[in-house]
């Protein structure tokens, strides 16, 4: 737990130093401060015996480091509405790589952090869970998406994205995929 604890903080004070980055001429336009993003879209995951379709759902805040290069600390998560005990959820150092300084425009995603899941049990009861069925450890996200709206106060994009976690279930490596929405503002 102390772990978790020490990665968390050092994760928001690496990517708290780059808010501080906004030059004068960034500062008068609210976009370049900071931003929040919420994303909600539709999602798979595997290795953790739940191939149902999952609400994938994002909320982060983030800051640029340049006009390129936005910098973000996200929580991700991944929840089934059929097998309501399964999850997946992520806390991250994620960059945002802008193709263009243009008001629409592509971008890549990467993120780092830390992950923790629970599988589905083949069973209704309790005392046939195995300690395998959850797990924790280091994931690594990508993706790639399209911003519109960037010089605005609020912005939309549309994220298509991939996260593994480098520890196993007794099901397999745990994944996501998913394509969400996202609001920054």
């Amino acid at each position: 737990m102390n772990k978790r604890i020490v990665f968390i903080l050092v994760s928001f004070l690496l990517s708290s130093t780059a808010f501080a980055g906004a030059t004068a001429d960034q500062a008068s336009n609210p976009h370049y401060l900071h931003h929040w993003q919420i994303g909600i879209g539709p999602g798979l995951i595997s290795g953790l015996n739940a191939p149902d379709l999952i609400s994938s759902w994002r909320i982060g805040f983030g800051a640029p480091v340049t006009e390129d290069i936005d910098l973000s600390l996200i929580t991700d998560f991944g929840i089934s509405s059929q097998r309501t005990d399964t999850h997946f959820f992520t806390i991250k150092v994620a960059g945002d790589y802008n193709f263009t300084t243009d008001n629409m425009t592509p971008f890549m995603t990467a993120d780092l952090g830390y992950a923790s899941v629970h599988a589905h049990a083949n069973c209704s009861d309790v005392t046939c869970q195995s300690p395998g069925d959850d797990a924790g450890g280091v994931a690594l996200g990508v993706g790639g998406g399209y911003k519109f709206w960037r010089h605005q106060c609020m912005q939309l994009g549309v994220l298509a994205r991939y996260d593994v976690m480098f520890t196993t279930t007794r099901y397999g490596t745990p994944m996501k995929y998913a394509l969400e929405g996202v609001l920054y503002f």
